[in-house]
Order: structure tokens, then C-alpha cells, then sequence
């Protein structure tokens, strides 16, 4: 699976990367960021299950630890 996330990562023309707003950021996502800050294209950040205003704040710290 993993030659094929490859794959369509070095196909593609901009990555979009989607992290659970609830759960906050787990380790995988930490180190799948990191390989992405890597990439020579676009990464787009999209963060799911935000609906209550208790996660905002979650919300933004993900968006700054990304970044």
C-alpha cells in the first residue's frame, strides 16, 4: 500500500492532507507532515469532524504545528 500512496503522491499535483479534528494529532500524522514539508508541491490541509467550537482551538493548533 505504501508503494502506491508513493505512487499517486509523485503523480499528482497538489496533496491534500485530511487529519481528524477530534482526535488531534497523532503520531502518524506528525510524520506523514514531515514527509510532506519534503514534497516540491502544494499540500493543502484539510481537517475533518470540526463541527463543535470546542475543537477551533484544536483546529488552529493543528494548522500551526503543520505549518
Amino acid at each position: 500500500m505504501e508503494t502506491q500512496v508513493r505512487e499517486a503522491v509523485r503523480r499528482a499535483s497538489v496533496v491534500l492532507f485530511m487529519v481528524d479534528g477530534r482526535r488531534g494529532l497523532t503520531g502518524a500524522d506528525e510524520e506523514l507532515a514531515l514527509i510532506l514539508r519534503k514534497l516540491d508541491k502544494p499540500v493543502v490541509l484539510g481537517v475533518n469532524k470540526i463541527e463543535e467550537r470546542l475543537t477551533l482551538t484544536l483546529t488552529l493548533t493543528i494548522t500551526l504545528t503543520l505549518t
